[in-house]
């Protein structure tokens, strides 16, 4: 393995900490959660630190699309252990989205909606998917056209396959957080 401090190559990981909000960091492949926490200037002190919705080392290496939390350590940690171990897929954590448990009725219309069969695709296949992690996924009805290692590359796929109609490109995670936008006014 090449070392993360001379690495060419990149990796997207999302940081969400109170008070500071949801920060993207670009890393070395191979970077771990201390390569993280030491570019971010974040304190670990009094505070649980979860990748991917688990309690995590500093030596825990990241992946591209890894999701980093940190969180006031309750002073109970039985407390700690009762609120994050490893619980039901329905029970999901608050603020992120499991597409385990995606339902077409999330969406104003339903199974109506637009990509609501892709989404549904996308969820019915996630195993498949993930091994592809942090990739971009083409997605048109129930066909999957393939993977990308950036956007760019996913939407020229799609258009050069489909033109210009609606199908979804989105990147290979199994939970990522809610974002929000806005309100819209007409």
């Amino acid at each position: 393995m090449s070392d993360p401090k001379t690495s060419t190559e990149r990796i997207l990981v999302h940081l969400l900490r109170p008070g500071v909000g949801a920060e993207d960091y670009q890393l070395s492949k191979g970077a771990t959660l201390a390569d993280l926490l030491g570019r971010s200037g974040a304190t670990t002190k009094n505070q649980a630190v979860f990748l991917d919705g688990v309690l995590a080392e500093e030596s825990a290496p990241l992946q591209n699309g890894s999701i980093v939390t940190i969180a006031p350590r309750p002073r109970n940690a039985r407390f700690l252990y009762e609120t994050y171990k490893p619980r039901p897929a329905k029970q999901a954590v608050p603020g992120f989205i499991d597409w385990r448990d995606f339902e077409p009725s999330w969406l104003p219309g339903g199974e109506q909606a637009p990509l609501a069969t892709e989404l549904v695709t996308y969820r019915d296949r996630l195993d498949e998917l993930l091994v592809h992690k942090g990739q971009f996924v083409v997605i048109k009805g129930k066909s999957v056209l393939g993977y990308y290692r950036d956007r760019p590359s996913a939407l020229a796929a799609a258009f050069k396959e489909y033109g210009a109609v609606p199908v979804l490109v989105k990147q290979i995670v199994e939970i990522e957080p809610v974002r929000r936008l806005g309100s819209v006014v007409p």
